[in-house]
């Protein structure tokens, strides 16, 4: 899908994609939420804040998550750092892969 034009302020899209599906998604900016995906998640936000409901942390095999500048709150993974390059990598015995980047921002799994 792809989206041009439209308001350059206060733009608000909702994507409503099925529960259990992998997700893939590169975004350049904003404030991005989500939410009720059950599956593998691939997500990278270039600037703004991110926010990824994992539900149950022991249904990931492979998470990695990180920011280049700002702050990473994981607290389903008890994973909590701020700053420049912080990053975290777990691996259990789930069947989901998660992926979370933010470039400059906030990066939230809950």
């Amino acid at each position: 899908m792809r989206i041009c034009g439209g308001p350059r302020n206060d733009l608000k899209i909702t994507i409503r994609i099925p529960s259990y599906t992998d997700l893939h998604a590169r975004i350049p900016f904003g404030e991005v939420n989500v939410e009720n995906v059950t599956g593998n998640q691939d997500v990278e936000l270039h600037a703004g804040e991110l926010t990824v409901d994992v539900g149950d942390p022991d249904d990931y095999s492979h998470v990695d998550a990180s920011v280049l500048t700002g702050e990473l709150d994981a607290a389903p993974f008890r994973e909590s750092r701020a700053g420049l390059f912080r990053s975290f990598r777990t691996n259990g015995s789930g069947r989901y892969h998660l992926h979370a980047h933010v470039g400059a921002g906030e990066l939230t799994l809950r």
